[in-house]
């Protein structure tokens, strides 16, 4: 009889790992968390308060999103994290764009690594990982080159064998790989 007898009201839930995997994040490092969304301001507004969000910008189109993730990756290194169709431009877009396994074809194929477990709590260990490889290859590249520079220092000055050059080049590599496989059996 016109009154209002009842409501419903239906929201997304935030993914149960989602709040340990931001403050794991935040741990490591990642100074900035910004959640770009299709959502209504107040439902993301919530999701950005419980998950503890440096930002949060709501009621995006995929254009949109892009421009704006455009904007903050100016001011530093960008990654993305996404599983939809409308994710799949700023993942394309960003430093390292990463995607849920069970997400959209699109925003996996646009994406530089995917989550197979289709769970959040993969990604912090995803960045060790990532830091670690990144942190060999720089000591295995500063390695290699610090014995090349000495044996060709040393044959500039007559000083350095034929044995020595073949040291520098494929013994340099074999230690380069052994140093590389350690990664295998770290923890993270």
């Amino acid at each position: 009889d016109g009154q209002l007898i009842g409501s419903l009201n239906v929201s997304d839930t935030v993914r149960p790992e989602a709040k340990e995997v931001i403050s794991q994040l935040k741990a490591l490092g990642v100074k900035n968390t910004v959640m770009l969304t299709g959502d209504r301001q107040q439902p993301a507004e919530n999701v950005k308060n419980e998950l503890g969000l440096s930002e949060c910008h709501a009621e995006l189109l995929p254009a949109q999103k892009l421009e704006l993730f455009k904007g903050l990756k100016s001011k530093s290194k960008g990654a993305c994290f996404g599983a939809s169709i409308n994710d799949a431009p700023v993942l394309s877009a960003s430093d390292c764009g990463i995607a849920m396994g069970f997400g959209s074809e699109a925003a996996i194929e646009a994406s530089d690594a995917v989550l197979a477990s289709g769970t959040l709590k993969q990604l912090p260990k995803a960045i060790k990982i990532a830091r670690s490889v990144i942190n060999t290859v720089k000591g295995n590249i500063i390695f290699a080159l610090s014995i090349k520079a000495l044996v060709i220092i040393l044959a500039a000055f007559g000083l350095a064998q034929i044995w020595m050059s073949v040291i520098a080049d494929t013994g340099v590599s074999v230690v380069c790989v052994l140093i590389a496989a350690r990664l295998l059996k770290k923890k993270y």
